[in-house]
Protein backbone atom coordinates (compact mmCIF):
# COMPACT_ATOMS: atom_id res chain seq x y z
CA UNK A 1 0.00 0.00 0.00
CA UNK A 2 0.83 3.81 0.21
CA UNK A 3 0.50 7.07 1.40
CA UNK A 4 -0.29 10.06 0.17
CA UNK A 5 1.98 13.14 0.77
CA UNK A 6 1.15 16.51 1.10
CA UNK A 7 4.15 18.01 0.78
CA UNK A 8 4.36 16.59 -2.92
CA UNK A 9 0.42 17.85 -3.48
CA UNK A 10 -0.47 14.43 -4.01
CA UNK A 11 -4.29 13.77 -5.10
CA UNK A 12 -5.04 10.54 -6.98
CA UNK A 13 -7.46 9.50 -9.65
CA UNK A 14 -9.71 6.43 -8.37
CA UNK A 15 -12.63 6.57 -10.23
CA UNK A 16 -12.59 4.33 -12.52
CA UNK A 17 -15.26 5.44 -15.37
CA UNK A 18 -12.86 8.61 -15.76
CA UNK A 19 -9.89 6.26 -16.25
CA UNK A 20 -11.93 3.80 -18.85
CA UNK A 21 -12.96 8.07 -20.42
CA UNK A 22 -9.60 8.97 -20.72
CA UNK A 23 -8.54 5.89 -22.14
CA UNK A 24 -10.95 6.21 -25.01
CA UNK A 25 -9.95 9.52 -25.44
CA UNK A 26 -6.44 9.11 -25.79
CA UNK A 27 -6.79 6.19 -28.15
CA UNK A 28 -9.33 8.54 -30.50
CA UNK A 29 -6.20 9.79 -31.78
CA UNK A 30 -2.68 7.75 -33.17
CA UNK A 31 -0.12 8.36 -31.66
CA UNK A 32 3.57 6.30 -31.00
CA UNK A 33 4.58 7.87 -27.47
CA UNK A 34 2.68 8.38 -24.40
CA UNK A 35 4.32 10.01 -20.93
CA UNK A 36 1.50 9.68 -17.81
CA UNK A 37 3.56 12.34 -15.56
CA UNK A 38 2.96 11.09 -11.89
CA UNK A 39 1.21 8.02 -11.91
CA UNK A 40 0.33 8.07 -8.61
CA UNK A 41 -1.51 4.78 -7.35
CA UNK A 42 -1.85 3.67 -10.82
CA UNK A 43 -5.57 4.01 -11.21
CA UNK A 44 -4.84 5.42 -15.11
CA UNK A 45 -1.70 3.78 -15.63
CA UNK A 46 -2.96 0.42 -15.55
CA UNK A 47 -4.93 1.19 -18.40
CA UNK A 48 -2.19 3.35 -20.46
CA UNK A 49 0.00 0.14 -19.98
CA UNK A 50 -2.62 -2.36 -22.10
CA UNK A 51 -2.21 0.27 -25.37
CA UNK A 52 -0.14 -1.70 -28.15
CA UNK A 53 2.43 -0.39 -30.02
CA UNK A 54 3.28 2.20 -27.89
CA UNK A 55 6.40 3.79 -26.38
CA UNK A 56 4.68 4.71 -22.79
CA UNK A 57 7.22 5.89 -19.73
CA UNK A 58 5.95 7.19 -16.36
CA UNK A 59 7.24 9.74 -14.56
CA UNK A 60 7.11 9.34 -10.51
CA UNK A 61 9.15 11.69 -7.67
CA UNK A 62 7.96 9.73 -4.97
CA UNK A 63 10.09 6.41 -4.34
CA UNK A 64 6.98 5.16 -2.73
CA UNK A 65 4.53 4.82 -5.41
CA UNK A 66 7.34 3.64 -7.62
CA UNK A 67 7.60 0.75 -5.84
CA UNK A 68 4.38 0.18 -5.18
CA UNK A 69 3.62 0.10 -9.14
CA UNK A 70 6.53 -1.85 -9.84
CA UNK A 71 4.79 -4.34 -7.18
CA UNK A 72 1.72 -4.17 -8.72
CA UNK A 73 1.80 -3.70 -11.98
CA UNK A 74 5.14 -5.65 -13.30
CA UNK A 75 4.83 -4.81 -17.30
CA UNK A 76 6.06 -1.02 -16.10
CA UNK A 77 9.08 -2.27 -14.70
CA UNK A 78 11.27 -0.89 -17.74
CA UNK A 79 8.98 1.83 -18.49
CA UNK A 80 8.59 3.91 -15.00
CA UNK A 81 11.33 6.90 -14.32
CA UNK A 82 11.63 7.64 -10.81
CA UNK A 83 12.94 11.32 -10.67
CA UNK A 84 11.01 14.80 -10.77
CA UNK A 85 9.33 15.97 -14.17
CA UNK A 86 10.30 18.87 -13.70
CA UNK A 87 13.96 18.27 -13.92
CA UNK A 88 13.88 15.19 -15.71
CA UNK A 89 15.51 15.57 -19.59
CA UNK A 90 12.72 15.55 -22.34
CA UNK A 91 12.73 13.32 -25.60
Amino acid sequence: MYTLKKSLGQHFLKDENICRKILSAVQAHPFLRLLEVGPGGGALTKYLLTIPDIDFKAVEIDKEKVEFLTATYPGIKNKIIHHDFLKTEKP
